[in-house]
């Protein structure tokens, strides 16, 4: 019985208190945030590394941070929900691509550009 018990325990809490995952990919001058990038699309996809769950793409670094970041080049592509964020983003390609540039800010999560 104490099996049956424990099993409940361990499944409610994996639906109240999943693990956290990050959706923020670092790929070296800059890096992606999404909400569908995951460990395997960062890894295979993009080519990159995961940052910290709950991390932001930064502007200023290109890198993962946790937030909330100091903020640089970021461009929003909102017909994919995605943004890349890093000093060597260029804001003339952003606009060729359809997205929208934001000079001081950070890719969170959701795929938008945060201001800074």
């Amino acid at each position: 019985m104490q099996h049956l018990v424990d099993g409940f325990a361990a499944t409610l809490t994996a639906t109240l208190d999943p693990p956290l995952v990050s959706h923020c990919c670092d790929v070296g001058a800059s890096c992606f945030a999404a909400a569908s990038i995951d460990q395997a699309i960062c890894a295979f996809e993009l080519l990159g590394t995961p940052g910290p769950p709950g991390s932001v793409c930064d502007g200023a670094t290109g890198d993962c941070v946790l937030p909330p970041g100091t903020g640089g080049p970021c461009c929003a592509l909102s017909s994919l929900s995605v943004c890349s964020a890093g000093p060597t983003l260029d804001p003339a390609n952003c606009f060729a691509a359809g997205g929208l540039d934001y000079p001081m800010a950070v890719c969170v999560p959701s795929g938008t550009c945060e201001a800074r």
